[in-house]
């Protein structure tokens, strides 16, 4: 299936000019191509400079904002000068006279706004979407456009900055948290330029066919949504029709092969930062998105995707607003903030910080539709989630397979920081030498699918857990070498009946395992790790998990240099700074611990009790000074 995007632009009437240079680059497989380095500034269009340029050319932006959604169709690098100073944003420019409703309130109005807004920013801040003016007024928001038990209203007073637009009035309103008056703050909500069609998979609940792909578009889906949670396609139990947002703007549209993003701030994108259709050999680096809904998502037949070094900035959205009800109250459309979705294979995802969302991560697999699609590797490692509300990762495979490798990871979490929902036949899913905290939740989940998951391995990882069951079973997978600190008090919960072939093998350490486990046969003791900000997730001299691991094909052990592996995610006898060195910086390399607080503002407060190194962060030091 191949995604299409129209993006309408200002882009008539512009004097443009550029400086064009003669340069060598490389395009596929080393060869040499002669393309030309384009030089533009914010006077300019950058669309105009793409539409003239060929395959091979580098467009350099100037210092400024952009205010463009840009359509790539041509192997070209769009670059910044200076890593963070060019931004490309879909933010409204125009002017905005914003009246209080009464003297002393808290609530202003703005008329004239005679398109859809779904994204409002208040220094950068995710304000809640509450759609209508009866719903902002009541602060009830729904009914909701995915679960069936979502089709009332609920009360939701937790948002502090919250919006709506009428349509009939041209009025979008906004209540501020504060007595701050929003003329005199940075208060970005979406332009009128907003087109283009995305395609996204939906969980919407049918047991045949869990995951159906759907259109995110300005009119109505091309096709009709509905959903049901019994029955089967020729006899589906309950149907509702979905009532699905008729909005998608994407900032960027990349419609080419072999194309480069580096540099860029990549704002204010109601829908899609990057969207990155059918596209093959695409590369994102040193990247910030801010103010989106899915930060970079992709077409079904993308292969070869890297993504280093880049940032996604929830804007707040979960650390200000309090969410905490999954259930009622995150799939506002505005509100489902969930950075990653990649729907295709070979994805190379390094170096990055992702923050404040829904489900942070969704990489999908081999879509069962596409079985042309090659069966690529992927590859997750050395990347910082944190803050999420639900699953920060949640593998979804459709029938087809999950194949890749995600590993050397800090998640920073305390929900359901992991779930499986569904993998199907395979991949392998290999989840190995990551670090789970605090914990909270459920180390996996696989719920309302009535299918059973293949090619799991969860070996190697540290997971601090809290008191709830994984549950569901699993074919052919394993979990082994393992440490994992739980508070779980329910006897059985973990049982080879729950949790099939991805029960514990005796290769693990369960602390307090034999309150609930049956039949575990490993270790259930402390498994004494370190208790400074630097060796917490260190093995201490004299530990039960030292040496009692099992050394196996394809469990990447390649730190062991005893021949003996440990359990855990750090062999015994490394160090924050061998940890450090391994997973390099964090983000973009042009935010560093001196800049931060200015580049990069709404980054969540780092755990006192742990080292920022163990997330890949300067704090004061660069990489080569520890």
């Amino acid at each position: 299936m191949k995604h299409t995007s129209r993006l309408t632009l200002h882009r008539l009437g512009c004097r443009v000019s550029f400086v064009v240079a003669t340069i060598l680059v490389f395009g596929p497989f080393g060869v040499p191509v002669h393309g030309a380095t384009r030089v533009v500034d914010p006077r300019q269009s950058i669309q105009h400079v793409i539409d003239q340029s060929s395959d091979g050319d580098v467009i350099i932006l100037k210092d400024g904002v952009y205010h463009e959604s840009l359509d790539i169709h041509r192997s070209i690098t769009l670059e910044a000068e200076h890593g963070g100073e060019a931004v490309v944003t879909n933010r409204y420019r125009g002017p905005v006279a914003w009246v209080q409703t009464s003297p002393g309130s808290q609530t202003w109005s703005t008329t004239g706004i005679d398109w859809p807004v779904h994204g409002l920013l208040v220094e950068g801040v995710h304000a809640f979407d509450y759609r209508t003016k009866k719903n902002f007024d009541n602060r009830t928001c729904g009914p909701y456009w995915s679960k069936g038990w979502q089709a009332g209203t609920y009360r939701y007073a937790k948002p502090p900055i919250y919006f709506a637009h009428d349509a009939v009035t041209e009025t979008l309103w906004l209540h501020m948290d504060d007595a701050r008056a929003p003329n005199h703050v940075a208060v970005d909500f979406n332009s009128r330029d907003v087109d283009g069609e995305t395609l996204v998979q939906k969980d919407l609940g049918a047991y045949w066919n869990q995951q159906q792909i759907v259109t995110v578009s300005p009119n109505p889906p091309i096709h009709p949504i509905t959903m049901w949670y019994s029955g089967t396609p020729d006899s589906p139990g309950s149907p509702r029709k979905i009532a699905f947002p008729k909005i998608c703007g994407i900032v960027i549209d990349v419609n080419a092969d072999r194309v480069n993003i580096e540099g860029l701030r990549i704002h204010m994108a109601p829908t899609v930062g990057v969207e990155i259709n059918n596209s093959r050999s695409v590369s994102i680096r040193n990247c910030y998105f801010s103010g989106y809904q899915f930060a970079i998502n992709t077409g079904y037949e993308c292969t070869n995707l890297t993504i280093e070094h880049c940032e996604m900035d929830g804007g707040e959205m979960i650390s200000t607003g309090g969410h905490d009800n999954v259930t009622n109250h995150m799939w506002n459309h505005n509100t489902y903030i969930n950075p990653i979705k990649f729907n295709g294979t070979g994805l190379t995802f390094h170096h990055n910080y992702v923050y404040e969302g829904f489900d942070l991560f969704h990489p999908r697999g081999r879509h069962k539709d596409y079985a042309h699609v090659p069966d690529l590797r992927s590859d997750v490692a050395y990347n910082v989630w944190q803050n999420a509300i639900d699953n920060a990762l949640e593998f979804d495979g459709v029938e087809a397979l999950m194949n890749m490798r995600v590993h050397h990871n800090l998640i920073l979490q305390d929900y359901d920081a992991l779930a499986i929902t569904t993998t199907e036949n395979g991949g392998p899913l290999t989840i190995d030498h990551n670090i789970w905290w605090p914990g909270g939740g459920r180390i996996m989940k696989l719920v309302g699918t009535g299918r059973q998951n293949n090619g799991v391995q969860f070996v190697h990882n540290t997971y601090f857990t809290g008191s709830r069951c994984s549950h569901n079973t699993f074919g052919a997978s394993v979990f082994e070498n393992n440490i994992v600190l739980s508070d779980c008090q329910q006897s059985g919960c973990w049982s080879p009946q729950r949790l099939g072939a991805f029960f514990p093998t005796r290769y693990n350490l369960l602390r307090g395992g034999d309150r609930y486990t049956t039949g575990f046969g490993g270790l259930t003791v402390d498994p004494a790790l370190g208790r400074t900000p630097e060796t917490l997730f260190l093995l201490q001299p004299g530990s039960s998990a030292i040496d009692a691991g099992v050394a196996r094909q394809g469990y990447h052990q390649d730190n062991v240099g005893d021949g003996k592996p440990d359990l855990g995610a750090v062999e015994h006898g490394q160090t924050v700074n061998d940890w450090r060195r391994t997973f390099g910086h964090v983000g973009p390399t042009w935010i560093t611990a001196a800049n931060a607080a200015r580049k990069a503002p709404h980054r969540p407060a780092w755990p006192e009790q742990l080292d920022k190194r163990w997330g890949g962060l300067d704090a004061g030091r660069e990489p080569d000074d520890i």
